[in-house]
């Protein structure tokens, strides 16, 4: 989960690269083959047995050596329902988002994989066709992952159709948040309820500075996909686009410059400050992911995303005690956070109907979902218990630790609704209905649902994503002289800045009118 905590909103815009296609033909060709394969779906309906068929399904996480057992439990699991044997695509994270890119460019034949607004860019990839459109494959075949999801669906549709399920709730009400070394903390005796705003971390970070050798402040790296300090003001309704945006408690929906706003302003003001101060290490420019620096324990704090549960996840990944404080913005709800998780079937899928089955199946069968994220019971896990009538903890066999489990992805919520996972922490099911509630009374953004289609302006996002690009490592770790800002600005304008803000303008209108 460590990844989408990095990218479920974007203050300040991403550096992915979206350009949307008018043609749509493959989707469209995939989309009708629910016609084509009505005896599959009637066989399925009528419990008559369906055709076997196997799935390839493209997920982050390192290969592991018990896969190839995982997929013979799940396809005799599946044996008497869907009949198909499930195919685990691992790819670790350094190598997915180029192996995938590779493969749509290619038309290579897959079924389903791992998509997001900064992975395998989601709406990229749909206006391009990369993705089936399921709108009436999911009608048919998925009414349950329908309504369970209804409320978040329209976040996943371009040009009003649908082109993949966006399933983790668990970080759809997200805020930033600094994550604290617990030692550190009790060491230097840090009052963590006195920190309201982030500038009250710099007392803390100046006696790291100067009393702990080899440790430096704040971990940031200049290859993360977010910028700033994840304060989330603004709704960007394309996040390839680093510098347009919506405000939170705007219901005018005015698309304005957020580069030029007073909260981004403070925010490049007070990181420029802190790598100034020596609070951000020099070189982070060359860093590419900060969670590996953390692991190295010469780190006081990280700043990133934060709901209920994700300070236990980090602590399981960092593999030591971790204090979550939240800070700056609110906890907020958007088209951005709703794509940070999701499951698209590929165009070039022969079985697109049964790929959303099994999205289906995943989505609403906890047993299905945690064979595939924890591998099989008394082999890769035992249970403990729970009073819980979904999520049972468990822990590792007898003898068995994290590194000689043969199935330990720590992937688990690639493939399903997380809210159905099992879990190693007793407390589990008390977190989820944290995240339940926080999700449930987050802000909602004024444009939320709204998915802007940048086909008429392409050429102008390509030409602002790469000099955004340019910028964005400096940006992300506060190596950026201010006084070299308007220059950065004035050529956002000269590429086409404002084409693009007035074509997101209209189109904000025009579903701003719609939906009244």
């Amino acid at each position: 989960m460590y990844k989408a905590k990095k990218a479920i909103c974007f203050a300040l815009g991403l550096s992915l690269f979206l350009t949307l296609c008018s043609g749509c033909g493959n989707s469209e060709k995939a989309a009708s083959s629910s016609d084509s394969a009505a005896s599959g779906s009637i066989a399925a309906d009528s419990g008559v047995r369906l055709e076997p068929v196997e799935l390839s399904w493209y997920v982050v996480g390192t290969p592991e050596k018990d896969t190839a057992l995982v997929e013979d439990a799940v396809a005799d699991y599946l044996k008497d329902s869907l009949n198909c044997r499930v195919k685990i695509n691992y790819l670790d994270w350094g190598a997915y988002e180029q192996k995938m890119n590779v493969m749509i460019a290619t038309g290579d034949e897959f079924d389903l994989c791992f998509t997001a607004n900064w992975q395998v860019n989601f709406i990229q990839n749909a206006g391009k066709g990369a993705w089936a459109d399921i709108t009436q494959l999911v009608d048919r075949y998925a009414p349950k992952v329908k309504e369970k999801y209804a409320k978040y669906l329209d976040a996943c549709k371009v040009n009003g159709k649908l082109y993949g399920i966006p399933y983790n709730m668990s970080g759809f009400g997200a805020q930033g948040a600094v994550y604290l070394r617990q030692d550190l903390v009790d060491k230097y005796q840090l009052d963590t309820d006195s920190l309201k705003k982030y500038e009250d971390l710099e007392p803390f970070f100046d006696r790291i500075l100067a009393e702990e050798k080899g440790v430096t402040p704040l971990c940031m790296a200049g290859g993360n996909g977010t910028v700033g300090l994840f304060n989330y003001w603004f709704d960007q309704p394309d996040v390839s686009i680093p510098s347009l945006g919506v405000k939170f408690d705007d219901q005018s929906c005015t698309v304005v410059n957020t580069d030029e706003q007073p909260e981004s302003i403070h925010d490049r003001e007070l990181l420029r400050k802190w790598n100034q101060k020596g609070y951000i290490r020099k070189d982070a420019v060359s860093i590419k992911d900060d969670d590996p620096e953390m692991m190295t324990r010469k780190y006081a704090a990280e700043i990133s995303g934060y709901v209920p549960g994700w300070l236990e996840d980090y602590e399981k990944k960092f593999k030591f005690d971790m204090v979550a404080v939240p800070l700056g913005s609110k906890p907020l709800l958007n088209t951005t956070n709703i794509t940070q998780s999701c499951v698209a079937v590929s165009s070039t899928s022969k079985n697109p109907e049964r790929a959303v089955m099994l999205i289906e199946q995943c989505n609403t069968d906890p047993k299905l979902l945690n064979l595939l994220g924890f591998g099989i019971e008394g082999k890769h896990y035992e249970v403990t218990g729970s009073d819980d009538p979904v999520i049972k903890i468990i822990k590792n066999p007898e003898g068995i630790t994290d590194e000689t489990n043969g199935y330990r992805t720590n992937m688990e919520w690639m493939f399903g609704d997380p809210w159905m996972l099992y879990s190693n922490l007793p407390e589990r099911p008390a977190l989820v209905e944290a995240q339940k509630k926080a999700t449930d009374n987050c802000i909602v953004s004024p444009i939320n649902g709204f998915t802007f289609d940048n086909s008429s302006v392409k050429t102008q996002i390509a030409q602002l994503t790469a000099i955004f690009n340019e910028y964005k490592s400096i940006w992300n770790t506060g190596n950026m002289d201010l006084a070299k800002f308007p220059a950065y600005q004035q050529r956002l304008a000269n590429a086409g800045l404002e084409d693009v803000q007035k074509e997101m303008q209209r189109q904000i209108n025009a579903w701003k009118a719609s939906v009244k």
